[in-house]
């Protein structure tokens, strides 16, 4: 568990927040209470201050920051490059791969705070909602 309060520790509040709400759901029950007590005991937030944090608007001074949270906190995973129609760099890919045999490497580029997918190379991440009927049922069940 020391891994996790060692990251916690890096994260200023604001950051604090977007995972909390975007990502602490994603590990395993043991360590999310282990979260929680960090955050509201360790750290004396509370829900309301942390939805305050989410509502405030955030700095977009560095291009190579997240798009939702505005952390700098990226990783960056090195992936071969897939052959399909619906990545971005399919064709070039395909062309390489299949007249030289070279495999074609790019990265998928990940949000560390908040998981989100910034640059994804064969879109094969977590789909966002693209529709309006999506993003309204997923409000009414999170009420």
């Amino acid at each position: 568990m020391s891994k996790t309060i060692d990251f916690l520790n890096s994260l200023d509040h604001r950051e604090l927040a977007y995972f909390y709400k975007y990502k602490s759901k994603s590990y395993t029950k043991p360590t999310q209470e282990v979260i929680e007590n960090y955050l509201f005991q360790k750290r004396g937030m509370n829900i309301e201050y942390l939805e305050r944090l989410l509502t405030e608007k955030k700095k977009k001074d560095d291009t190579h920051s997240c798009p939702r949270c505005g952390s700098s906190k990226l990783r960056r995973d090195r992936v071969e490059v897939l052959n399909n129609s619906s990545s971005k760099g399919s064709q070039i890919a395909g062309l390489d791969q299949y007249s030289s045999g070279r495999v074609i490497y790019d990265s998928n580029v990940i949000c560390n705070v908040c998981g989100f997918w910034i640059s994804d190379v064969n879109d094969q991440g977590p789909r966002q909602k693209s529709s309006i009927l999506e993003r309204i049922f997923d409000f009414f069940i999170r009420l």
